[in-house]
């Protein structure tokens, strides 16, 4: 009996442990590889898509989406960075919204709207982050960590889409770069750009693993 009321409340402390937030990360992973799957096994809007694109397009959605939203809903940090995460959030729900609808309603999307979208991103981190206060607290200052991050796939982004855009137009119907010689050196970029963008999400993960909570 002493064994078991003492296994008990620690897996329990395990389980409650695991942030939201990895579970979130994990199952848009999940949805990603799906993604990859059926966008080569059919004749979906788009066209094939390469495996380092299908990693790229989790990374986006998980940068814009998914960390943007537990940092706005994580009470451990102060309201003003919170708001700053919050406003980066709309701004690309706005974009998802519009993006969508483009691509397979209109199908008329172009590689400058997501430019165009990525350099006013960029120009509201700026606005924002010149607002916060010169004294932030310690959770703050690590959530600060994923800005950077967050601004180095902006501009990562916005590369992807000008090199994309010289090898393939979307107004075609091809959204996605494929695992083709024509796209080699597009693939290969964004494989360097991963390798560079993951160490530091993890790290970022490890020194932040006490400031999510469920939201």
């Amino acid at each position: 009996m002493p064994a078991i009321t003492t296994t008990q409340p620690e897996r329990a402390k395990i389980t409650e442990g695991v942030s939201s937030l990895y579970w979130a990360i994990g199952i848009l992973l999940v949805t990603s590889l799906i993604f990859l799957w059926v966008q080569n096994s059919t004749h979906a809007v788009g066209g094939h898509i390469s495996l380092p694109k299908a990693l790229w397009l989790d990374w986006t959605l998980t940068t814009f989406y998914v960390v943007p939203f537990f940092l706005w809903r994580n009470p451990a940090l102060s309201p003003a960075t919170r708001s700053l995460f919050g406003w980066l959030l709309l701004s690309f729900l706005l974009r998802g919204v519009a993006e969508l609808v483009v691509i397979y309603a209109t199908h008329d999307w172009r590689c400058l709207y997501g430019i165009s979208h990525n350099a006013f991103t960029l120009a509201l981190v700026a606005i924002l982050f010149l607002q916060l206060p010169r004294q932030l607290l310690t959770a703050d200052r690590r959530a600060m960590g994923f800005l950077l991050i967050y601004v180095t796939t902006l501009v990562f982004e916005s590369i992807n889409a000008w090199q994309f855009s010289l090898l393939a137009n979307p107004a075609n119907g091809v959204y996605f770069a494929a695992d083709t010689p024509h796209f080699a050196f597009v693939n290969r970029l964004t494989w360097v750009e991963l390798a560079c963008l993951w160490p530091s999400f993890c790290w970022f993960l490890w020194v932040t693993r006490t400031d999510f909570v469920r939201p």
